[in-house]
């Protein structure tokens, strides 16, 4: 067996320990080479680099925002398919504040597309195309129909970095960063547990054994969908959610 330890990078940053375990990197660079058409591997590498990124993105808006409500942050963790804020227990803060550590991951992942839409578009000399284009591109690649109307919205901002950076590779960043960022978010915030989506309806509902049910409604529509249209892996994840929320859900009614 190869020993995965000694290819897991461990740092702190601002005081949060952090950990990045190899499977993160190989199912990302899966993903990169799956959406890539081409041999080149530039794209999925890129995609493995800055999805990384994101995600630690979206786990240090879970760990702050704790911090700012006065928990002791344990550690980040990326690993399989996502990533883990570990925090003490939460007993001595509100519901209110724990749902808003449960939506922090996905609020700092979309401001920070926005972000680097901002700073693409004071680039090319369109600030506010920039900021839509991170939104509302990996949306629109979601519902194609969209494209008719954000496309000619954000026309200049394409020209631009299309002039500023003809052979395209900030253009690629850019697209992979945002788009990550933004699918992911909306991904996680699925009524589906264990996503954040998950957790902040159990908050909100303060039954698990409901919220578990709305889970394996939702993942069962979505994976319908997915089976649909031919999308294997993701199909995979849906499935396994599936199976946690309809456990989950087992659980509570076997304990009635």
């Amino acid at each position: 067996m190869v020993d995965s330890s000694r290819f897991t990078l461990s740092f702190s940053f601002a005081g949060i320990p952090t950990t990045i375990r190899p499977t993160i990197w190989i199912v990302l660079l899966i993903l990169g080479s799956a959406g890539s058409t081409s041999t080149d591997l530039s794209y999925p590498l890129a995609f493995m680099v800055l999805g990384v990124l994101s995600l630690l993105v979206h786990e240090y808006g879970h760990a702050f925002c704790a911090k700012a409500f006065g928990l002791r942050v344990l550690g980040v963790e990326l690993g399989n398919l996502g990533g883990v804020t570990r925090t003490e227990e939460k007993h001595h803060i509100s519901r209110r504040q724990e749902l808003l550590i449960v939506l922090s991951g996905a609020g700092a992942a979309l401001a920070a597309a926005a972000v680097v839409g901002a700073f693409f578009g004071l680039l090319s000399g369109d600030i506010i195309g920039g900021i839509l284009s991170s939104l509302l591109l990996p949306f629109s690649a979601l519902v194609p129909q969209a494209q008719d109307v954000l496309i000619p919205t954000i026309q200049p901002f394409l020209e631009g970095i299309t002039t500023l950076d003809p052979s395209l590779r900030l253009w690629q960043g850019f697209f992979i960063f945002t788009t990550i960022s933004v699918i992911w978010s909306l991904f996680n915030l699925l009524p589906i547990l264990p996503l954040d989506g998950g957790k902040a309806l159990t908050l909100l509902l303060n039954n698990a054994k409901q919220a578990s049910f709305a889970g394996v409604i939702t993942a069962s529509l979505i994976l319908f969908w997915t089976l649909m249209q031919m999308m294997i892996f993701t199909s995979l994840i849906i499935g396994w959610l599936l199976f946690v929320n309809w456990r989950v859900y087992r659980s509570f009614s076997q304990e009635s």
